[in-house]
């Protein structure tokens, strides 16, 4: 019986489910309940045992400001998720316009690059851990940024266990998983279409929808 808290890198996942879309014509699952898929990953885990208890969910994204009907889904995507009782840290995303090399080409195009995620995931896991909020994690990435994020945790709190959660079509990552314990990873594809928001909530008075084109 164990304290479970669950680190969702918010990007990674949405292009895996962006990149699951597009190759295999499925459904939009955008509109994703994160606690509802916890819980999940707290009874499927590999060292999940009788009695773990879901206690916290924390979703890592930024806004796409430059982008305001992006910005604007996406804003009531976190509202929906914080009636749930996800907490939501946002980092910043920055758009730059990039410029082809060759003098014989103007070609320009806009690039976005998310800052400050990775960093907060390693904050959080570490203070929580330190706090004694759980003795198990499950981190939802497949980035080996957090690399070093998994080894500061397992070292400094031998008992406490670490799972990697590959967002859909991630692929396996070795870095990753060279510091984890032997079979500490899974999937959740098969989660997905039942850890939906229902398709309006309602918040403060508000009606949030899910909006059409993620239906």
């Amino acid at each position: 019986m164990a304290d479970v808290a669950v680190y969702v890198d918010g990007f990674n996942v949405y292009f895996g489910l962006k990149a699951l879309m597009s190759k295999r014509q499925r459904a939009c699952y955008k509109w994703l309940d994160y606690w509802a898929l916890g819980e999940g990953l707290v009874q499927s885990s590999p060292h999940a045992a009788t009695g773990d208890k879901l206690v916290s969910v924390k979703y890592f994204s930024a806004l796409v400001e430059d982008d305001r009907n992006k910005a604007g889904k996406h804003a009531a995507y976190i509202e929906a998720l914080k009636s749930r009782g996800v907490e939501v840290i946002l980092g910043r995303y920055y758009t730059q316009i990039e410029t082809c090399r060759n003098p014989s080409c103007s070609y320009t195009w806009r690039r976005g690059e998310e800052k400050q995620s990775d960093v907060a995931i390693g904050i959080h896991m570490l203070a929580d851990a330190y706090k004694g909020m759980y003795q198990k994690a499950i981190l939802v990435t497949g980035d080996s940024d957090q690399v070093p994020t998994i080894k500061a945790v397992r070292k400094a709190f031998p008992g406490r266990s670490v799972v990697l959660a590959y967002p859909p079509e991630r692929s396996r990552n070795n870095d990753l998983e060279s510091v984890l314990e032997s079979g500490a990873t899974m999937r959740f594809n098969k989660w997905l279409a039942q850890c939906q928001l229902p398709a309006a909530i309602k918040v403060n008075g508000k009606l949030i929808r899910c909006p059409e084109e993620w239906r």
